[in-house]
């Protein structure tokens, strides 16, 4: 079983025990409709990008189709 060297809960401080570990905690906002929800997917999406960047791992893109 590998251990992750990082960790990132979304919108809740859990408890946890994960000594050693760089632990990030990004709170997150309850979207109330359809703009938010994208203006959130959006956000997240940088975070996680920045995270990748900071490790030097080269994200895979991958195009997803939507359904209207």
């Amino acid at each position: 079983m590998t251990i992750p060297d990082y960790i990132i809960y979304l919108g809740a401080d859990v408890p946890r025990d994960e000594a050693g570990k760089d632990i990030k905690i990004w709170p997150i906002a309850h979207a109330q409709d359809m703009e938010q929800t994208r203006e959130l997917a959006d956000d997240l999406e940088a975070r996680v990008l920045y995270m990748l960047n900071k490790l030097g791992i080269t994200p895979q893109s991958e195009q997803v189709k939507l359904s209207a």
